[in-house]
């Protein structure tokens, strides 16, 4: 029946940029400045244009059957932009009194740029009998342009369950023992590579009275990926005193693989160093959380 379908687009975009103006001032007058080995004085100024935006498109279809068995199906992609623009100028050499960037003896300018995209895909199904019984399965696929394979997908999956224990009649629930809910839980997630970590930068040089470029120490990397996290949990949530009081208490096990790590690099090739997926981590521990009502009037 039409009761028991519900099919819904969700469309979710958003825009945020801001520009940032800096400026420094250091008269020549300073003490320090004083002295004629000294820069004589320095004004900087920087600006950097940031812009991000996100655009998620999704389908989530909802069905309740007469059981009290329920099924949430959702399904989307995402695109996501970043792109930050800094530009700093240091004059140094000031003329008398002055800070125009153009009243100086020297001028160095430095850009710095920052383009990442991001598209994605998620499917995630929910599992719901009659509050009792709560179950997850989820799976997400990124793909980056700061991965050394911009096209390469990689893939974290979910799931977890969680079974109310006081909403079954066997359940004897008491004014001090209200809520019971055992849980576990299974996910995955990864962080992008940083933008130069798959790119050899290279900076500009003056050999003989001509301009030209050189690669910098840093060596790119072609194979460089994403951080990976992976994380199991359990625990049991209750509830005291008609709910009054809850505690929380959560055991995790938490591992990271491909985590980045600058490394050495053979100085034979010309480089001395090297971004890539060369350490793994792991943490265990507890997690232990109470609320509490303490006063509650009726109004």
């Amino acid at each position: 029946t039409q009761e028991d379908n519900q099919l819904k687009l969700v469309l979710q975009a958003g825009l945020d940029q801001y520009t940032l103006r800096t400026t420094s001032i250091f008269p020549k007058s300073l003490s320090y400045f004083r002295s004629p080995t000294s820069l004589g004085g320095a004004a900087i100024s920087g600006t950097t244009i940031n812009t991000n935006y996100n655009m998620t498109a999704s389908l989530v279809h909802s069905y309740f059957m007469d059981n009290g068995l329920s099924f949430t199906t959702q399904v989307g992609s995402f695109q996501q932009s970043f792109n930050r623009n800094t530009v700093i100028t240091t004059a140094t050499g000031l003329n008398g009194s002055q800070t125009n960037l153009d009243q100086s003896t020297n001028i160095g300018v430095q850009q710095i740029r920052r383009p990442q995209e991001d598209k994605g895909f998620f499917f995630q199904e929910e599992v719901n009998f009659q509050d009792k019984v709560i179950g997850t399965v989820g799976y997400r696929g990124d793909k980056s342009t700061n991965n050394g394979d911009a096209d390469q997908f990689y893939y974290y999956p979910k799931v977890s369950l969680a079974i109310n224990l006081h909403e079954f009649d066997f359940f004897p629930t008491t004014d001090v023992l209200s809520t019971v809910k055992p849980r576990v839980a299974y996910g995955e997630s990864g962080r992008f590579s940083n933008f130069n970590d798959r790119f050899t930068s290279v900076g500009a040089q003056l050999i003989g009275g001509t301009s030209g470029l050189s690669p910098n120490n840093l060596r790119g990397n072609p194979d460089v990926g994403p951080e990976r996290q992976k994380e199991l949990e359990y625990g049991l949530d209750f509830g005291l005193l008609n709910n009054r009081i809850g505690v929380d208490v959560t055991f995790y096990t938490k591992k990271m693989v491909d985590v980045l790590l600058q490394q050495q690099f053979a100085t034979s090739s010309g480089f001395t160093a090297q971004v890539g997926n060369a350490a793994k981590l792991r943490n265990d521990g507890i997690e232990i959380g109470i609320n509490a009502t303490v006063i509650q009037n009726s109004s």
